[in-house]
């Protein structure tokens, strides 16, 4: 269907002037200012616009999401170190038992997939929104870093202490799982907040409120159908 007035998507959704404009305002609906009117998508156009959207963060995944940038700067830091250690072992790598131990070009090449994805997740921060693609992309990102650094440190020909609680603190691949499961967690979030519906309808006489209570009455308006004012900017963002 093609974009519609305010006056029209009322009619069409038979709900008050003032549901639509918290449904705008909360963008359930999709609208955008056309010569000094605002104008409304609604039917299969504006689902398919609102499920292309990308969803909002939720109190629950906010934790996710915080935990992940935070995880990341530590791992950063760590792959940075890996970096440096790789530099100074790099005139041993000729003694036999170290030939086949990582290269400084491949400690840093996986120190710049994690610079990428660390860049990626401070964009999600900053803009306090979730994009499916770009949650999938650390995602999957992830799970390469935890491969190969898996794999470096078994070819680095070190043999590991054993394991305090300190150091457990500071186990790079640890911090990965933990990363892995945020992720995750976030990527869940994405692909439940498309399938929650943004309306519910309600009472009887057919009007349909957003915050779950009966639109019709004082603020269902007079009417009178006139879109002298009505289609105009109310003060939405």
């Amino acid at each position: 269907m093609p974009w519609v007035s305010i006056r029209e998507a009322r009619e069409m959704l038979q709900v008050s002037q003032r549901t639509l404009q918290r449904m705008v305002a909360t963008h359930t609906l999709s609208s955008r200012m056309e010569q000094g009117r605002r104008l409304v998508l609604i039917g299969a156009d504006e689902d398919r616009v609102r499920g292309n959207a990308p969803p909002g963060l939720t109190p629950a995944l906010l934790p996710h999401l915080f935990d992940l940038l935070e995880g990341f700067t530590r791992l950063r830091l760590m792959a940075s170190q890996a970096v440096e250690e790789a530099k100074a072992a790099e005139p041993f790598r000729a003694f036999p038992g170290l030939w086949d131990a990582p290269s400084v070009t491949q400690w840093q090449t996986l120190c710049d997939r994690i610079v990428t994805a660390h860049q990626l997740v401070r964009g999600l921060v900053a803009d306090l929104q979730l994009d499916q693609q770009v949650v999938h992309q650390v995602y999957r990102a992830l799970i390469l870093i935890q491969l190969l650094w898996t794999d470096y440190e078994a070819r680095s020909g070190e043999e590991e202490p054993r394991p305090t609680e300190q150091t457990r603190e500071r186990d790079p691949e640890k911090l990965i799982m933990q990363l892995i499961g945020h992720a995750r967690a976030l990527l869940t979030g994405c692909l439940q907040n498309r399938e929650t519906p943004a309306v519910q309808p309600v009472s009887g006489d057919r009007v349909i409120g957003v915050d779950g209570g009966d639109d019709a009455g004082a603020d269902s308006g007079d009417g009178s159908g006139g879109d002298s004012g009505e289609d105009r900017d109310h003060g939405i963002v």
